[in-house]
């Protein structure tokens, strides 16, 4: 199951190359984050595959955590992201129902409230309304 996404960025993530990628993710580790930035960065295995290790070594000791993904929609049975047609985008976009957030905005939102620790593969969550 996916969920289709339409977006109005002037280039694709597919027309990005991983030299710019991967110095986007350097800059917001060097400026922005406190911890660690962790990126994974696709690339055109046909392209670029010859291209990661030059992109590891020109951004040596400025990256915390990096992976690179082949992209395409046959790498693995369950890609993060997926390319599709304009035609799939609408025959996908048509099967979704809209979301009732009717009660949200009246303010019967739930909201987690404290700590709780896990003692087996599921954690517990209290909940309070806010309108009690």
């Amino acid at each position: 199951m996916f969920f289709p996404v339409e977006s109005d960025a002037r280039r694709s993530e597919k027309d990005v190359s991983i030299y710019e990628k991967v110095a986007l993710a350097a800059t917001a580790q060097r400026y922005w984050s406190d911890n660690s930035v962790s990126v994974t960065v696709s690339f055109d295995p046909e392209k670029e595959s010859k291209d990661v290790g030059t992109v590891l070594h020109l951004y040596d000791g400025q990256l915390k955590t990096v992976s690179f993904l082949p992209s395409g929609n046959t790498v693995y049975p369950q890609m993060p992201y997926t390319q599709i047609t304009a035609e799939e985008y609408e025959n996908y976009r048509m099967t979704l129902f809209p979301i009732d957030f009717a009660g949200v905005y009246a303010g019967m939102a739930a909201d987690a409230v404290g700590e709780a620790y896990c003692t087996t593969d599921a954690c517990e969550v209290k909940l309070i309304k806010d309108n009690q």
